[in-house]
């Protein structure tokens, strides 16, 4: 059996001996997944194109620090996790639901209208959660890590990684089965599906 090369291997190898193109084209590889994740935790699209900057900074300025040690999505998704950490401790940000009391419904009609309502009201749900469950959920469901790679990405055991992704899915079904009760339903098990 053949291994499995990385395909940005070439671009990095270049990147760290300083071809500047070779960067461009690796940050530009993965900018749509550096925004989702910033997106997904930076709750506004000012704060989550800030962070999205920041994070192509840091890549940029600490590729030569990537050992290969792990894959570089896996490096790149910690970069970016940190920076919006960091950027959400400086700005001391906590998630402020919508004043508006009204119960939210998702419709069962699969039509391209409902699939974005719904997807649009997930992200609302998301950021309800506090961080910790927040960001498993969009490395697992977002970015396809398996619970290894989101252990190695935020420094935690697996079996954190499970408790957390089971308890924010349980909180999200919650909220959409029984309206805004996502403080007590983190303990309370659902059927979540990823997003």
């Amino acid at each position: 059996m053949s291994e499995i090369v990385d395909p940005d291997e070439k671009l990095i190898s270049s990147a760290q001996n300083g071809d500047s193109k070779a960067l461009e084209i690796l940050l530009k590889n993965h900018y749509e997944k550096i925004w989702g994740i910033c997106k997904r935790l930076m709750i506004n699209d000012q704060d989550a194109l800030d962070a999205t900057q920041e994070s192509l900074i840091a890549i940029a300025t600490r590729i030569n620090k990537f050992e290969r040690r792990s894959k570089f999505s896996t490096w790149l998704y910690r970069v970016t996790t940190n920076i919006c950490f960091d950027e959400l401790r400086k700005k001391s940000r906590i998630p402020i639901p919508d004043s508006g009391s009204e119960k939210l419904e998702i419709s069962t009609e699969p039509s391209f209208e409902n699939r974005i309502s719904d997807k649009l009201l997930i992200d609302e749900v998301l950021n309800l959660l506090p961080n910790e469950y927040k960001t498993v959920l969009v490395l697992r469901d977002l970015c396809d890590l398996n619970y290894d790679e989101i252990s190695e990405v935020l420094n935690i055991p697996i079996g954190t990684v499970r408790s957390r992704i089971s308890r924010g899915r349980s909180a999200i079904t919650n909220y959409l089965t029984n309206g805004n009760q996502t403080d007590s339903s983190i303990r309370q098990k659902g059927n979540y599906e990823r997003f």
